[in-house]
């Protein structure tokens, strides 16, 4: 009867902590006009999906989630209610992220116009980019960045401080710089724009189409 009482027991505290952890969730989303900016993305931990679109407008969405990692975690709440998107224009750059990032994971998907300029910061998590065309600047502390493009770019710099680089045009695999921890690959080419990439810790993976 005692070993069915504690069982019991940490059904129910698995359950409660699972619905705890079920409502520490919520959407964002917001439209903006695009007139010609740098869009410049900061997401602390977490994801950050970007698709080029022939629209002429930016549609952001964005799952924000409590941040788990240890059992400590289950029993602390994080309120999301005053967490929201924000916009910052800094000249020709605008800036999105969610203003308040301590203690939440990010799941950011992001429609923007093929054409424009980005700048993406992010401390872990991973990175996939679709389909554009214009100056591409990617940063990640810990993770993955995984890129598909089929533009000619004029310079390309792609960097793992301790990981892998992998560069492949249209199918055939390019010659990548092997250190003892580190990959590098860059070249220069009869293109337009720049594209870099650079990971602390993990793998960077780009093909031109």
């Amino acid at each position: 009867m005692k070993h069915t009482k504690i069982a019991a027991a940490l059904v129910l505290t698995t359950a409660f902590a699972g619905s705890a952890l079920a409502d520490d969730s919520r959407q964002l989303s917001q439209r903006y006009d695009y007139q010609g900016e740098t869009l410049v993305f900061d997401v602390g931990v977490g994801e950050a999906e970007l698709l080029a679109s022939d629209d002429n407008e930016i549609r952001v969405e964005v799952q924000i989630e409590a941040a788990g990692g240890n059992w400590l975690s289950f029993w602390k709440h994080v309120d999301l209610e005053d967490r929201e998107l924000t916009v910052k224009q800094k000249g020709n750059r605008l800036l999105l992220s969610v203003n308040d990032q301590d203690d939440i994971k990010q799941h950011w998907r992001v429609y923007l116009p093929k054409q424009a300029p980005v700048s993406l910061e992010v401390g872990v998590g991973q990175v996939e980019i679709t389909g554009l065309v214009a100056d591409l600047d990617v940063e990640v502390g810990v993770g993955q960045v995984s890129i598909e493009h089929g533009h000619a770019y004029r310079r390309i710099e792609l960097h793992s401080g301790v990981g892998e680089v992998n560069y492949s045009r249209q199918g055939r695999q390019q010659q990548v710089e092997r250190n003892l921890v580190s990959q590098n690959f860059e070249t220069l080419l009869d293109g337009e724009g720049d594209l870099k990439v650079n990971v602390g810790v993990g793998e960077v993976d780009v093909r031109e189409l």
